[in-house]
């Protein structure tokens, strides 16, 4: 590059290339110059060529046509490896630009070093007013450009400003640590994918107020996924100066509005939405103007994010951040009192820190519709439930603000005018409600009653179809990660907890949650609570939850965590017991005291057995299959009684009654198992059932069975249904002989569920078994079974 050609000294760079056509992009020339050139550096923007020659600096103008001009010349102190705005010092250590032959000029060899960055641009988004831009690079950089400037007013990452200058503090601890053998290289950035400049009609100005940018990408490789957002201060420019004839060099933009975009892109708050997912898109939902690309005054925010395997979650959230709404200006001032009560100032902190540890700033979580219900957010199970009327009501009558349920509204709909005939049968159909839980860890509780869409033309819906019931959302991540809980239980990673299946007692109003990890909890629909204080029990496997609030319907009140694994199966009753399953062990609890009325462990060296060679054996432990309360008689008991069946996959089965003991304490005893064989074998989950021979209704352990334990009346004998993969069985008063079997080939396919079809008006019922192959199959009528044998 530099070659030692005569030993005079020239202060012009054309004396070697000294036509026009030489500085021409082309073929390229040698650059003969002086051999003591300690350093050098070329800044491409502005043309300019630097050369230390011994402590002796000139500055080059290579912007000149035909030869370049020598600007500048001065004295200078030893030049190191240094940065300074866009300057680039080769130090005098550096040997492979010394007395090298070279093909090219120094601006053309290191064009990559000595030139600004070029990422590639990736999203653009426009300021409110439309004055400036935002733009989105490859490399995780934002620039913020003039509409009639060529020099951006800022460039910045997400966690720091003017990216393209030089920091020269930060520049020497790179070079301190590239001496001490340590890494130097920079963090890794995603590119920036979307930008969304927003601005709201909250201020006096005309100009606009305070601006929000949304912002996804631009993190650090490995940091969570989530989106980023940015309050900017408000653009409100002074006056404009006096126009002035232009100059030549004057720049196009004027210097005081320049510096007042500047400080326009001051950051005043961000915030961050986690997702568990990487997100993929969002999209913001305006008020109630669909202009500026849909993002002016947004109220809601869309998260499209990465779910497990192939899917795809939605989220929304509130949207901006309360935070960005808080301006400190704007707080009230304590007025200054004479005198102070020590006592009463202690009580008006106290209650002032409370009253801020209540207050959350983070966005609320919306409610979607149905149909976007998907991933981390969506529907991992549900059950479907038929209601009294007075049920019904309770349930209706939980009232909340439309605020948690996502702005999504347009269009008029009406019901089929060619089903009317069915509708006006609708009314008298009984109410049904669909309970959801979710990956989020939220059970939702909506209305799916046919009463809803009783609407003729010209009155549309009324309501949405399903009809969320918002005041009834539970929420498990308040009981998940309170402190008292989490003392008397084993901490669980969040992100390892997810919903197994809920059940809900019709009659007690209460909410059954089971967790993958075994912790089973319990919730009662008891209004809003406040924070009470712990209460402790004798059972350690029991923990009493009345001290964490509830700001909606359900409150939690116990829960069940003997941190034996996962639960096997579990059966719930309207009369407050509660049967858990665990490998080799069966807890019956009284939720009422709360108390533990039964622990039951087998030995862990347990296996299944067979009887008469009916039934193989296994090699493994018998598990429990299914479970079911029930009031019913035995063969050898005629009393009603309230009756635990446990059945387990071998085909056998135990029976726990259990008797009022008349104690307030304790008022339930737990009776010897009575253990049956002879059942069908690999029993599906919730797959046995008692019920009425003469109604075909199920005997189920509610309050109206309960009451007619003790009435002496008739007894009706009972039917025990237990439905498995391959067949059914009947036996008469759960223990008693077997009244009729049936066997489905392999045709039918795998069975995975089995319900009992109640009708009402012939008084029987009628046993629904659901294969895989999506087809159910409807077998004979249960009460008939019973009356063949007399």
């Amino acid at each position: 590059m530099f070659r030692r050609h005569s030993d005079a000294v020239f202060l012009d760079l054309s004396s070697d290339l000294r036509d026009i056509d030489a500085w021409k992009i082309g073929p390229l020339r040698v650059l003969e110059y002086l051999q003591n050139i300690t350093a050098f550096a070329s800044e491409p923007i502005s043309g300019l060529l630097a050369i230390d020659e011994t402590n002796i600096l000139h500055i080059w103008d290579l912007t000149a046509i035909g030869r370049p001009r020598l600007a500048a010349s001065a004295r200078f102190d030893a030049t190191n490896a240094t940065w300074s705005t866009g300057w680039f010092w080769i130090p005098r250590s550096s040997k492979s630009f010394r007395k090298q032959k070279q093909t090219k000029p120094t601006f053309y060899l290191l064009q990559d070093l000595l030139t600004h960055r070029r990422p590639e641009v990736t999203a653009i988004t426009i300021h409110p007013t439309g004055h400036f831009f935002a733009v989105g690079y490859a490399d995780g950089s934002l620039a913020f450009w003039a509409v009639n400037d060529d020099t951006p007013l800022l460039v910045r990452t997400l966690d720091d400003v003017d990216v393209n200058l030089v920091d020269q503090g930060r520049l020497d601890e790179q070079i301190t640590r590239k001496a001490e053998g340590k890494p130097t290289r920079a963090l890794d950035r995603e590119p920036v994918f979307k930008l969304s400049w927003s601005g709201f009609p909250n201020s006096s100005d005309p100009r606009g107020g305070k601006t929000t940018l949304a912002i996804l990408g631009g993190q650090n490789i490995g940091e969570p996924p989530g989106l980023t957002v940015i309050q900017f201060s408000a653009f409100n420019p002074p006056e404009p100066p006096v126009l002035m004839s232009p100059t030549p060099g004057q720049p196009a933009l004027h210097p005081v509005i320049r510096q007042t975009m500047r400080d326009s892109l001051e950051v005043l708050d961000s915030y961050f939405y986690f997702t568990q997912g990487v997100i993929q898109d969002y999209l913001l939902v305006p008020r109630n103007n669909p202009h500026f690309a849909g993002t002016f005054d947004p109220i809601a925010i869309l998260l499209l994010a990465e779910g497990e395997g192939t899917i795809r979650t939605l989220e929304a959230y509130q949207y901006p951040p309360p935070a960005f709404s808080l301006d400190v200006s704007e707080r009230p001032v304590p007025a200054a009192t004479a005198t102070v009560d020590p006592l009463s100032s202690l009580e008006n902190d106290f209650i002032q820190t409370l009253k801020e540890l209540e207050e959350n700033d983070d966005p609320q979580r919306l409610l979607v519709p149905t149909a976007l219900l998907h991933g981390n957010s969506g529907v991992l199970g549900g059950q479907l439930l038929t209601l009294e009327r007075e049920t019904y009501q309770t349930l209706a009558a939980e009232k909340v603000e439309d605020s948690l349920l996502l702005p999504l509204k347009g269009g008029q709909a009406w019901a089929d005018e060619f089903q009317a005939n069915d509708l006006r049968f609708a009314k008298f159909q009984p109410n049904r409600i669909l309970v959801t839980w979710h990956r989020d860890l939220t059970i939702c509780f909506e209305d799916l009653s046919a009463q809803l869409l009783i609407v003729q033309r010209p009155t549309p819906l009324q309501t949405n179809f399903p009809k969320p019931f918002l005041d009834l959302i539970i929420d498990l991540r308040p009981v998940l990660l309170d402190p008292f809980v989490n003392s008397q239980t084993s901490p669980i990673p969040m992100d390892h907890i997810r919903i197994d299946s809920v059940r809900f007692s019709i009659e007690a109003l209460e909410a059954i949650v089971v967790l993958t990890t075994g912790e089973v909890i319990l919730y009662r629909l008891s209004g809003p609570r406040k924070p009470g204080t712990h209460k402790d029990v004798l059972d350690k496997e029991l923990v009493v939850l009345e001290h964490i609030p509830s700001y909606r319907g359900f409150s939690p009140f116990l829960m069940l965590s003997p941190e034996l694994g996962p639960t096997e199966a579990y059966a719930v009753s309207d009369i407050g017991l509660l049967a858990v399953a665990y490998s080799n062990s069966l807890f019956i609890v009284d939720t009422r005291g709360p108390d533990i009325l039964l622990r039951h462990f087998e030995s862990k060296d347990s296996k299944s057995k067979h009887v008469a060679g009916l039934i193989p054996a296994h090699s493994g432990p018998d598990r429990v299959a299914s479970m079911v309360w029930c009031i019913s008689q035995l063969a050898k008991d005629p009393e009603l009684q309230v009756r635990l069946v446990v059945t387990r996959k071998s085909g056998r089965y135990s029976i726990y009654t259990l008797i009022r003991s008349g104690h307030s304490t304790k008022p339930w005893s737990c009776d010897v198992p009575i253990t049956s064989d002879g059942g069908v074998q690999h029993a599906l989950p919730r797959g046995t059932f008692v019920v009425d021979s003469k109604t075909g209704a199920q005997s189920r352990a509610n309050h109206n069975h309960l009451a007619q334990t003790g009435s002496g009346g008739p007894r009706v004998p009972s039917i025990f249904v237990m439905v498995g993969t391959k067949g059914a069985r009947c036996f008469a008063n759960i223990n008693g002989d077997r009244i009729s079997k049936t066997e489905w080939g392999h045709k039918a396919g795998e069975v995975l569920e089995a319900q009992i079809v109640e009708k009402l008006a012939a008084g029987a019922s009628e046993v629904a078994a659901a294969a895989a192959a999506t087809q159910a199959t409807l077998y004979g009528r249960i009460t008939s079974a019973l009356s063949e044998r007399g």
